[in-house]
């Protein structure tokens, strides 16, 4: 069994994901826009006002992703654009990365904190070698130490 993060945007998920794909090395990424759907899965005529079927984007959000994801460690992240919804400020859990070593902590911390927030430094604490925390500047938070 496995779990796996699926991050929500307000219309920043190709960006994020873009950016997270080039900071660990991913090669598969993969998007999904809201005008890749096919069209059967427009909103019947007859649907209740506010009411969509899986895939249908709202008025001008064609560009807008349904579905993202790449792979990179043997792990993987989703995320996809909530639009009409959009979430707050990314309250969800924060993404746990470990690191193979404190140079590539180092090196994912420094680039996922560019525009972003550090919470606490990178460096040494009671539990661990190298730890840190951010939200990076798409309001996502990370937990950056070394791999057990």
């Amino acid at each position: 069994m496995s779990f796996v993060p699926y991050l929500s945007f307000n219309g920043q998920a190709r960006e994020a994901l873009t950016a997270y794909a080039q900071i660990f090395g991913a090669t598969d990424l993969q998007l999904m826009a809201f005008s890749d759907a096919p069209p059967e899965t427009a909103p019947p005529e007859t649907a209740p006002p506010g009411t969509a079927p899986a895939g249908a984007a709202p008025a001008g959000a064609e560009k807008l992703i349904m579905h993202g994801q790449f792979s990179a460690g043997g792990s993987t992240l989703m995320a996809a654009d909530m639009p009409g919804n959009p979430p707050d400020g990314m309250a969800s859990p924060s993404v746990f990365h470990g690191a193979a070593n404190a140079e590539t902590a180092a090196r994912v911390f420094a680039a996922l904190s560019e525009r972003g927030q550090i919470i606490l430094p990178l460096g040494q604490t009671f539990w661990s070698p190298c730890f840190g925390m951010l939200k990076d500047r798409f309001g996502t938070t990370w937990m950056i130490t070394l791999a057990a």
